[in-house]
Protein backbone atom coordinates (compact mmCIF):
# COMPACT_ATOMS: atom_id res chain seq x y z
CA UNK A 1 0.00 0.00 0.00
CA UNK A 2 2.48 2.28 1.04
CA UNK A 3 4.59 1.54 -2.29
CA UNK A 4 1.51 1.95 -3.68
CA UNK A 5 1.05 5.42 -2.68
CA UNK A 6 4.31 6.29 -3.23
CA UNK A 7 3.90 5.55 -6.74
CA UNK A 8 0.88 7.29 -7.16
CA UNK A 9 2.59 10.92 -5.64
CA UNK A 10 5.30 10.44 -8.10
CA UNK A 11 2.97 10.14 -10.74
CA UNK A 12 0.88 12.67 -9.84
CA UNK A 13 3.88 14.96 -9.77
CA UNK A 14 5.05 14.33 -13.27
CA UNK A 15 2.06 14.65 -14.96
CA UNK A 16 0.41 11.30 -15.13
CA UNK A 17 -2.97 9.88 -14.42
CA UNK A 18 -4.55 13.82 -14.65
CA UNK A 19 -8.16 12.54 -16.03
CA UNK A 20 -10.38 14.14 -14.43
CA UNK A 21 -12.17 10.95 -13.73
CA UNK A 22 -9.06 9.44 -12.57
CA UNK A 23 -8.48 12.01 -9.81
CA UNK A 24 -12.07 12.11 -8.41
CA UNK A 25 -12.34 9.10 -8.25
CA UNK A 26 -8.62 8.42 -6.14
CA UNK A 27 -9.37 11.41 -4.50
CA UNK A 28 -12.77 10.14 -3.24
CA UNK A 29 -11.51 6.52 -1.86
CA UNK A 30 -8.91 8.25 0.16
CA UNK A 31 -11.25 10.48 1.36
CA UNK A 32 -13.62 7.66 2.20
CA UNK A 33 -10.72 5.54 3.91
CA UNK A 34 -9.76 8.18 6.35
CA UNK A 35 -13.29 8.74 7.23
CA UNK A 36 -14.44 5.76 8.18
CA UNK A 37 -11.98 3.71 10.30
CA UNK A 38 -13.96 0.42 9.31
CA UNK A 39 -12.67 0.69 5.86
CA UNK A 40 -9.13 0.86 7.21
CA UNK A 41 -9.10 -2.35 8.24
CA UNK A 42 -11.15 -4.02 5.50
CA UNK A 43 -7.99 -3.38 2.96
CA UNK A 44 -6.78 -6.76 2.24
CA UNK A 45 -3.46 -6.58 1.00
CA UNK A 46 -1.84 -5.02 3.80
CA UNK A 47 0.78 -6.42 6.44
CA UNK A 48 -0.75 -7.24 10.09
CA UNK A 49 2.33 -4.76 10.98
CA UNK A 50 0.97 -2.00 9.31
CA UNK A 51 -1.55 0.16 11.74
CA UNK A 52 -4.26 2.61 10.27
CA UNK A 53 -1.84 5.27 11.64
CA UNK A 54 0.59 4.00 9.39
CA UNK A 55 -1.77 3.41 6.31
CA UNK A 56 -2.77 7.58 6.91
CA UNK A 57 0.49 8.54 7.18
CA UNK A 58 0.60 7.71 3.21
CA UNK A 59 -2.30 9.20 2.51
CA UNK A 60 -2.39 12.56 3.50
CA UNK A 61 0.48 13.48 1.40
CA UNK A 62 -1.31 11.94 -1.40
CA UNK A 63 -4.62 14.33 -0.89
CA UNK A 64 -2.31 17.28 -0.48
CA UNK A 65 -0.69 16.23 -3.75
CA UNK A 66 -4.00 16.32 -4.81
CA UNK A 67 -4.92 19.99 -4.09
CA UNK A 68 -4.25 21.86 -7.42
CA UNK A 69 -6.20 19.15 -9.39
CA UNK A 70 -8.68 19.50 -7.11
CA UNK A 71 -9.20 23.35 -6.92
CA UNK A 72 -9.01 22.87 -11.03
CA UNK A 73 -11.99 20.65 -11.44
CA UNK A 74 -13.93 23.24 -8.91
CA UNK A 75 -13.05 26.32 -10.99
CA UNK A 76 -14.11 24.23 -14.25
CA UNK A 77 -17.43 22.41 -13.07
CA UNK A 78 -18.20 24.52 -10.20
CA UNK A 79 -19.04 21.17 -7.94
CA UNK A 80 -17.28 21.56 -4.79
CA UNK A 81 -18.48 18.50 -2.77
CA UNK A 82 -15.36 16.95 -3.66
CA UNK A 83 -12.84 20.02 -2.77
CA UNK A 84 -15.23 20.27 0.53
CA UNK A 85 -14.52 16.45 1.28
CA UNK A 86 -10.82 16.76 0.86
CA UNK A 87 -10.31 20.34 2.62
CA UNK A 88 -12.35 18.32 5.75
CA UNK A 89 -9.85 15.44 5.54
CA UNK A 90 -7.35 17.60 5.64
CA UNK A 91 -8.82 19.73 8.73
CA UNK A 92 -9.40 16.11 10.38
CA UNK A 93 -5.95 14.91 10.18
CA UNK A 94 -4.59 18.19 11.87
CA UNK A 95 -3.41 15.12 14.79
CA UNK A 96 0.13 15.76 16.06
CA UNK A 97 1.08 12.62 14.04
CA UNK A 98 -0.38 13.94 10.68
CA UNK A 99 -0.28 18.10 11.52
CA UNK A 100 2.89 18.85 9.46
CA UNK A 101 1.55 17.78 6.11
CA UNK A 102 -1.90 18.42 6.82
CA UNK A 103 -0.77 21.97 7.51
CA UNK A 104 1.45 22.61 4.76
CA UNK A 105 -1.98 20.81 2.67
CA UNK A 106 -4.06 23.80 4.42
CA UNK A 107 -1.57 26.20 3.19
CA UNK A 108 -1.83 25.06 -0.81
CA UNK A 109 -5.54 25.25 -0.23
CA UNK A 110 -5.22 28.77 1.04
CA UNK A 111 -3.77 29.48 -2.47
CA UNK A 112 -5.80 27.23 -4.48
CA UNK A 113 -9.06 27.09 -2.92
CA UNK A 114 -9.48 30.75 -1.10
CA UNK A 115 -13.27 30.75 -1.23
CA UNK A 116 -13.43 27.16 0.67
CA UNK A 117 -11.41 28.00 3.36
CA UNK A 118 -12.68 31.20 4.19
CA UNK A 119 -15.71 29.47 5.65
CA UNK A 120 -13.73 27.31 7.23
CA UNK A 121 -10.81 29.84 8.66
CA UNK A 122 -11.24 30.15 12.02
CA UNK A 123 -12.37 26.84 12.79
CA UNK A 124 -8.70 25.96 11.63
CA UNK A 125 -6.81 28.15 13.09
CA UNK A 126 -8.41 27.23 16.46
CA UNK A 127 -7.45 23.56 15.56
CA UNK A 128 -4.03 24.38 14.82
CA UNK A 129 -3.34 26.23 18.10
CA UNK A 130 -4.73 23.31 20.42
CA UNK A 131 -1.76 21.19 18.59
CA UNK A 132 1.43 20.76 20.97
CA UNK A 133 3.54 23.18 19.30
CA UNK A 134 7.24 22.19 18.57
CA UNK A 135 9.73 22.65 16.26
CA UNK A 136 8.95 19.98 14.02
CA UNK A 137 5.49 22.22 13.12
CA UNK A 138 6.53 25.57 13.73
CA UNK A 139 7.75 26.19 10.24
CA UNK A 140 4.65 24.63 8.96
CA UNK A 141 2.27 26.63 11.19
CA UNK A 142 4.70 29.93 10.08
CA UNK A 143 3.94 29.24 6.38
CA UNK A 144 0.34 28.83 6.79
CA UNK A 145 -0.11 32.54 8.89
CA UNK A 146 1.85 34.04 6.08
CA UNK A 147 -0.01 32.77 3.47
CA UNK A 148 -3.15 34.40 5.06
CA UNK A 149 -1.49 37.40 6.04
CA UNK A 150 -0.71 37.57 2.49
CA UNK A 151 -4.11 36.97 1.51
CA UNK A 152 -6.58 39.73 2.82
CA UNK A 153 -9.33 38.20 1.02
CA UNK A 154 -9.07 35.16 3.22
CA UNK A 155 -9.03 37.21 6.85
CA UNK A 156 -11.14 40.50 5.98
CA UNK A 157 -14.06 38.95 7.02
CA UNK A 158 -12.32 36.54 9.84
CA UNK A 159 -14.16 37.31 13.27
CA UNK A 160 -12.47 36.57 17.09
CA UNK A 161 -15.76 33.71 17.27
CA UNK A 162 -13.82 30.50 17.57
CA UNK A 163 -16.14 27.30 16.78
Amino acid sequence: MKLTLTAIKRRLCSAQLQTSRNLDSLTSQLVALLSNKERLHELNSIPKEFSSNDIKSSIYPVLVRLIPYQARNFRTSGDASLSRKLLDALIDGLLPKFAKVCIEGLTIATLEMSNLIIRRLSHIIHVISRIAAGRNLAISTLSFLSCLAHSPALYKNFNEKVC
